[in-house]
């Protein structure tokens, strides 16, 4: 049966034993299958049997390692969004200022929301988190609240060098995210068309990184 750990959509075994080698590349090869089939078909249209169809293998196999759709979907989310939160912040804070770390944040962060991936997310996680309060939780942790708990520190280290106003560095990320998502993000969700050049993400980061250090600039 099924550990009731793995309802919240980690790995099994991921705060005790690792899985072997073999049962990561199952856990894996479900995950790659039940992406393909989240982003075309939704939750609500997603089914079992063609999750595990996409990954090749049998429904017992799968339910091995998660007990239902929506613990497959949880650790695909987690999974997923975890990896964009790494490239997100891997940028070499020594060698850059804090303008030119924070466009840099900002235009790897936009480019991701514009993503298919992304908007295919976003709306399943708003559209099922009142029936799925748990798919709601593992988007918020894994992707806003992810990203905040990766640039806090930075903000936090900057403040303390008087480079911005002292104040709440939990905050000030999700503020500077949310800076970055203005216009592109939402009309990327329900317009049919959206200009997501180079070019036009670029200005939308170097716009929303002169507004946020307009608002935190050191008095």
């Amino acid at each position: 049966m099924t550990d009731a750990k793995e309802l919240d959509g980690r790995r099994p075994g991921e705060e005790e034993e690792p899985l072997s080698a073999r049962g990561q590349r199952k856990w894996d090869q479900i995950l790659e299958g039940a992406g393909e089939v989240f982003t075309a078909e939704g939750f609500g249209g997603a089914s079992v049997d063609e999750i595990a169809r996409r990954a090749g293998i049998s429904k017992a196999t799968m339910y091995r390692y998660f007990p239902d759709k929506a613990a497959i979907f949880n650790a695909y989310v987690r999974r997923e969004l975890a990896r964009q939160s790494e490239q997100l912040l891997a940028i070499d804070l020594d060698h850059a200022t804090l303008q030119e770390a924070l466009t840099q944040i900002a235009r790897g962060y936009i480019a991701f929301k514009l993503s298919p991936f992304a908007r295919s997310i976003y709306r399943i996680a708003v559209s099922e988190s009142e029936r799925f309060p748990e798919i709601g939780q593992a988007f918020f942790e894994s992707g806003p609240d992810e990203a905040r708990r990766r640039l806090a520190p930075v903000l936090a280290a900057a403040m303390a060098r008087s480079e911005l106003a002292q104040g709440d560095a939990d905050v000030a990320a999700f503020q500077f995210f949310e800076l970055c998502k203005a216009k592109l993000f939402y009309r990327s969700l329900f317009c049919r068309e959206c200009d997501a050049s180079d070019a036009t993400i670029q200005t939308q980061a170097e716009l929303a990184t002169r507004t946020f250090l307009k608002a935190y600039a050191p008095d």
